[in-house]
C-alpha cells in the first residue's frame, strides 16, 4: 500500500523478514526478551474517533497516531515543515527508510505502516513539537522522519500510551551541520511496544535524548546513532521504573565513524517486585575517528529480591586517540543512608521513597522543558513510595 514510490522500501522490508524471520531466544540480542507470541492473529487497524482529548501540555504543536489515522494539529511553528506521504517533496523521500537498519521489526514497519509523518526543520522553531502514539488492540506501526537542516533547531516530544497488542514504530532523524534536537521519548503503554529511534549527525551538531520508559509487556526500545560528521556530541539519557511483571529492554548503539565527536550514554531503572529491566549499551569508536570521546554509565536500583537487572555496557574501540569509559551497577538501596532518615523519624516506606527519587532526580532534572519536567516529576512520584509525603518534600525544596 501507498504510493508508488514507496514500493523498493517495501520490497527490501518484506525479503528482510523472510531472510531474518522473527527474533527468538537464539537472538543474542533478544536473548532476555521473548516476542515469537506478540504476532499472533492481529486484527488489522481500525478508523477510530480521533475527537478525544490529547493527553499533553496544551502549548504544543501535537500529532496523534491512533487506530489507522494520522492526525496533523492546525498551527504548524514557523521553521517546520509537516508532511505526510501523500505530500512528500522529492528532496525527502530517499531520506525515509535510509537512516534505520531493516532488522526485524523495523522490517515489519517498513512493510506495513500506511501513513508517515515527516517534519521538516529549517529554521529554529520555538514551539515545542509533541508526537502521541496511542496503542490498542491491532498491529500499530507509526512511522516518523526528522530532518533538521544546517543550524536549524527543534524541542521534539514522542509519546507512546494506551494498552497496545502490538505497535512497531520507527523513528529516523538526520540532523544537519550545526543543527540541534532536543528529544524527549515518554513511554507509558502498558502493552507491547517495539520502537526503533536512529539517528544520523552530522559536523557540529548536538543531539540531547531523554527517554522515560513507566513499564510495559514488554517495552523493547532500539536507540541507534551514528556521528558521520567531525566534531558532533550526543547525550543519551534513560530512566525507567519497572513493577509487577513489566519487562522493559533498552539497547543503545553509538557508531562514532567521523573524528572529535562525543558520546555519553547515561541509563538509569528502579525495579521492584518481579520487574526485568536489560540495558545493552554499545559504543563503537571506528578506526576513522581520532579524537573521540565515548561514555556510557547503567545503574540499576532493585526494590525486590525478586526483581531482575541485566545490565551490559561495553566499548569497542579501533583507534588509539579515544578518552572512554563504562560501567554498571546493581544494588540495593543503601542501609545506612535508611539507617539515618529512620534515626530522625522518618517512616521506613518514606526513606525508601526519598533515596530512589533523588537517586533518579538527576535525570529528572535535565529535561529542558519547564511544564514537562513537572510533569515528569509527577510521574515519577506516582510510582514510588508514599508518593504524597514524597511530593510535599518536592514542595518544600523548591
Amino acid at each position: 500500500a501507498g504510493p508508488e514510490w514507496l514500493s523498493p522500501l517495501r520490497e527490501g522490508a518484506l525479503s528482510s523478514l523472510r531472510t531474518l524471520g522473527l527474533p527468538t531466544k537464539k537472538t543474542e540480542a533478544w536473548r532476555f526478551t521473548r516476542v515469537e507470541h506478540l504476532l499472533g492473529d492481529l486484527p488489522a487497524p481500525e478508523a477510530t474517533d480521533t475527537a478525544a482529548g490529547w493527553a499533553s501540555i496544551s502549548s504544543h504543536f501535537r500529532v496523534l497516531f491512533r487506530g489507522s489515522q494520522l492526525v496533523v494539529g492546525p498551527n504548524a511553528p514557523e521553521g517546520l515543515g509537516v508532511h505526510r506521504l501523500t505530500d512528500l517533496p522529492d528532496a525527502l523521500r530517499n531520506t525515509l527508510g535510509s537512516i534505520a537498519t531493516n532488522e526485524h521489526f523495523v522490517a515489519l514497519n517498513s512493510a506495513t505502516f500506511e501513513d508517515a509523518l515527516v517534519l521538516h526543520v529549517h529554521g529554529a522553531v520555538t514551539t515545542p513539537v509533541e508526537i502521541e502514539v496511542e496503542g490498542g488492540p491491532s498491529l500499530l506501526a507509526p512511522r516518523v522522519l526528522v530532518v533538521l537542516d544546517r543550524e536549524a533547531s527543534l524541542s521534539l516530544i514522542e509519546r507512546s500510551s494506551g494498552d497496545s497488542r502490538l505497535t512497531a514504530a520507527v523513528t529516523e532523524v538526520s540532523i544537519g551541520a550545526g543543527a540541534q534536537l532536543d528529544h524527549v521519548r515518554i513511554h507509558e503503554d502498558r502493552g507491547a511496544v517495539l520502537s526503533a529511534l536512529a539517528i544520523v549527525q552530522d559536523r557540529d551538531s548536538r543531539y540531547r535524548g531523554h527517554t522515560f520508559t513507566f513499564g510495559g509487556a514488554p517495552q523493547r526500545l532500539d536507540h541507534s546513532l551514528r556521528f558521520a560528521g567531525p566534531g558532533a556530541e550526543a547525550h543519551l539519557d534513560g530512566l525507567y521504573l519497572v513493577r509487577e511483571k513489566e519487562h522493559v529492554d533498552h539497547h543503545v548503539r553509538v557508531d562514532h565513524e567521523a573524528g572529535r565527536c562525543t558520546s555519553h550514554q547515561r541509563y538509569r531503572g528502579v525495579l521492584d517486585d518481579q520487574g526485568t529491566a536489560v540495558f545493552d549499551g554499545q559504543a563503537i569508536v571506528h578506526r576513522s575517528a581520532p579524537g573521540s570521546e565515548a561514555h556510557q554509565q547503567n545503574r540499576n536500583l532493585l526494590l525486590s529480591d525478586r526483581a531482575n537487572a541485566y545490565t551490559k555496557p561495553h566499548l569497542e574501540i579501533d583507534h588509539d586517540e579515544v578518552v572512554a569509559s563504562h560501567g554498571a551497577t546493581v544494588g540495593a538501596l543503601d542501609e545506612q543512608a535508611l539507617f539515618y532518615l529512620r534515626s530522625r523519624g522518618v517512616p521506613s516506606a518514606t526513606a525508601e521513597g526519598i533515596l530512589t527519587f533523588a537517586f533518579l532526580r538527576e535525570l529528572v532534572d535535565a529535561v529542558p522543558i519547564a511544564a514537562l519536567r513537572e510533569e515528569l516529576t509527577e510521574s515519577v512520584l506516582l510510582r514510588l513510595p508514599e508518593p504524597d509525603t514524597l511530593r510535599g518534600f518536592e514542595l518544600e525544596e523548591t
